[in-house]
């Protein structure tokens, strides 16, 4: 009776002791459990709405990132078409414009120095008299006939400034305008501009000549500038690739070619007529030396294209031609025929244009295309 009252006193304590006891903390186990058991039944929890977000934010960046691209693709394709149809064409003739004006301005300076000003565009109140202000009374005929040497060529030869001018305006416009790489470069037209910008200034200072005066020292400092730059395009290594488009450099040994021979003319002015170098003033045998041993120079040199060696020829010619005009002026009598057969200018004359004949048909290689 006795331990079966104290098996049921026991039993009692340990049931209040239970009951009103607080709880035990939970082992790892179960705080890991119970924690994923809330996410899984309450979704709601700050925990669970923190990587639902973080998962939406993933998504939404990655549609984002799609659009952004799709978008890019878009502006640099519309992009790339505006560049190729209207942009790049704009640019490449805009690249072309200054060699343009300033062929314009050589044109038209030119042609009034050609023509003389009683043809030369005046006045005031339109835009070729005012380009053409300062253009002088002297033609380049006028201006030979004044400072007369034994080594001024023929009339017609000065015709090829038009010429020039013309080639020019072809080979630009070609460059601007045809599809495909530009014909010419930037260094190309940036030396055809100054060139042009020079001949411009000689045939100022010519024009602005007067008879009984000696002839404008600037007219044999600014020349030879001409040559310079306009055989610069020809000097550049570019143009010794077999690459290189002949038609591009024919206008450049034109222009070139031509202006070098003048530039020796100019030279030999000055010093039949300039008389800032007294030795040669008022001997025009001596300065026709000076100007044929640097027309042999011009013929000598090698690597010469077809149009150097046709302008340099036809300039000799045109020098030969007038020698015997003059004499044919005076009714080719004795005298005349003495005077060319004691004329040493006028026998070398004679054989550098012969030499300058036989290099326009020599073919050989080493005479190459290039310069």
């Amino acid at each position: 009776m006795r331990s079966s009252l104290s098996i049921f006193v026991l039993l009692h304590s340990a049931l209040s002791a239970w009951s009103f006891s607080p709880k035990l903390p939970l082992t790892s186990f179960d705080r890991l459990h119970r924690h994923g058991r809330n996410l899984a039944v309450h979704p709601s929890s700050p925990r669970s709405r923190t990587r639902f977000d973080q998962s939406d934010d993933i998504q939404s960046s990655r549609v984002s990132n799609r659009l952004l691209s799709t978008n890019d693709d878009a502006v640099d394709s519309t992009l790339e078409v505006i560049d190729n149809l209207i942009l790049k064409r704009l640019v490449r003739f805009a690249n072309h414009v200054p060699a343009l004006a300033s062929l314009y301005y050589f044109g038209l300076i030119s042609t009034s120095s050609m023509m003389g000003p009683s043809v030369a565009p005046i006045g005031e109140a339109t835009l070729a008299g005012v380009l053409t202000k300062y253009v002088g009374m002297t033609s380049n005929a006028e201006f030979s006939a004044m400072f007369p040497t034994l080594v001024t060529p023929a009339n017609p030869i000065f015709l090829v400034w038009p010429i020039i001018s013309v080639l020019q305006l072809l080979t630009v416009s070609v460059s601007a305008l045809k599809p495909g790489a530009p014909v010419l470069s930037q260094n190309d037209l940036s030396s055809l501009s100054l060139a042009n910008l020079a001949a411009t200034g000689w045939l100022i200072l010519s024009s602005g000549a007067e008879a009984g005066l000696p002839p404008p020292l600037g007219c044999a400092l600014v020349l030879p500038l001409v040559p310079l730059l306009s055989g610069y395009a020809l000097r550049n290594p570019r143009y010794f690739s077999s690459t290189s488009p002949t038609f591009g450099k024919f206008v450049f040994q034109v222009f070139s070619s031509f202006t070098t021979i003048a530039s020796f003319l100019a030279l030999a002015v000055e010093l039949q007529h300039g008389g800032r170098i007294p030795f040669f003033l008022g001997r025009p045998e001596f300065s026709a030396a000076a100007f044929l041993s640097l027309a042999a120079a011009t013929v000598m040199r090698q690597r010469q294209g077809i149009a150097r060696k046709f302008v340099t020829f036809g300039a000799l010619g045109g020098i030969l031609w007038r020698r015997v005009s003059l004499a044919l002026a005076d009714g080719f009598g004795r005298t005349a025929l003495l005077g060319l057969a004691k004329s040493a200018s006028f026998w070398g004359t004679s054989l550098i244009t012969l030499w300058a004949f036989g290099r326009l048909l020599d073919s050989d290689d080493k005479y190459g295309d290039n310069l």
